[in-house]
């Protein structure tokens, strides 16, 4: 680490992080303006088998029937975590799928778009 990253003072730190790490999200979202897409919203992080099955079929049937479409894929905290981004990047041609098995009754929540 070089003598200037110690002298800044811990909120000029984060200050500097926080651009990074928005400018990186706009980076990642970047590519899929203007593209075609489904949005998966609540794709599953944990170890239940029948919530992956659902989510590879949900996969498989829309890749097979809208092969010119783009996915893009996030588990609940990642909508959670970057909803503000991902508005920026979701046009009204696309189409948002919020994911079965259990994980339904926190669509209320999902509402904020």
């Amino acid at each position: 680490m070089n003598v200037v990253n110690k002298l800044k003072p811990s909120h000029i730190k984060a200050f500097i992080k926080s651009k990074q790490y928005k400018y990186s999200l706009d980076k990642q979202y970047k590519i899929y303006k203007n593209k075609k897409k489904f949005v998966l919203i609540g794709t599953p992080e944990h170890g239940n088998l029948g919530d992956h099955a659902i989510t590879i079929a949900q996969y498989s049937i829309l890749k097979e029937n809208f092969n010119e479409y783009d996915f893009v894929e996030l588990t609940l905290n990642e909508y959670f975590e970057k909803i503000e981004f991902i508005k920026k990047y979701i046009d009204k041609e696309d189409v948002i799928i919020i994911n079965g098995g259990g994980i339904l009754e926190i669509s209320i929540c999902l509402m904020k778009i």
